[in-house]
């Protein structure tokens, strides 16, 4: 089994790490950063597809009015306030079976 390591802030600290220590906090610390670009990647990406079925339900789609739209309600609404609004989008439209919708908002 792996040690771990903590992230010891050497600015701030007498400790001192050996060199086989810092090289894992090294290699650990760039695993984290990869995994969190790539899970902003995924929310981000999330988050525009419920932007654009958002605005496709609303509008239509030869509305002069997406950009407004856009600006002044979705571009100022958090995620979680857009994931409400797909959700009452897909319960008003009966998209989704009780059990498919309880299972999309867990």
């Amino acid at each position: 089994m792996a040690e771990h390591y903590q992230i010891k802030f050497l600015n701030n600290s007498n400790e001192t790490l050996t060199p086989q220590e810092l090289a894992d906090v090294i290699q650990q610390t760039d695993t984290l950063k990869h995994i969190r670009g790539n899970f902003l990647d995924y929310v981000l990406e999330n988050e525009l597809v419920i932007q654009i079925i958002i605005e496709n339900y609303m509008l239509h789609k030869k509305s002069k009015l997406k950009g407004v739209f856009r600006t002044n309600i979705l571009n100022k609404a958090s995620l979680n306030k857009k994931i409400e609004i797909l959700l009452a989008i897909i319960n008003e439209k009966k998209a989704l079976s009780s059990k498919d919708l309880k299972s999309l908002k867990s």
